[in-house]
């Protein structure tokens, strides 16, 4: 399985003060960019720049596309699938976050 590492993570900081601008263009972007910069939380730099909250759930999304992608269309379907998402997720959380507080 060929991978290719997109995206960084970015250890929590203390977030910066806002300059009084609200570039809130109705669609919840100001509430998104809240809670990326919110104290305590990881925030991954994505490939145009834009720094957004880590979601545990894209890296079981990806594995998954990439179990499928490589064992076709029927391996959704697999138990053993499955557990082998579940597993390596859960290895990729744990070496992300073993060295950060």
């Amino acid at each position: 399985m060929q991978t290719n590492v997109a995206n960084s993570i970015e250890t929590p900081q203390t977030p910066q003060k806002s300059n009084g601008h609200n570039d809130n263009n109705g669609n919840g972007s100001a509430t998104a960019e809240i809670a990326a910069t919110a104290p305590g939380h990881y925030r991954v730099i994505r490939r145009n720049g834009k720094v957004t909250g880590f979601d545990k759930n894209k890296i079981h999304v990806a594995v998954t596309k990439a179990f499928l992608a490589v064992e076709g269309g029927n391996a959704a379907a697999s138990s053993r699938i499955r557990e082998t998402v579940n597993t390596l997720t859960e290895q990729v959380m744990y070496a992300l976050t073993r060295s950060r507080p």
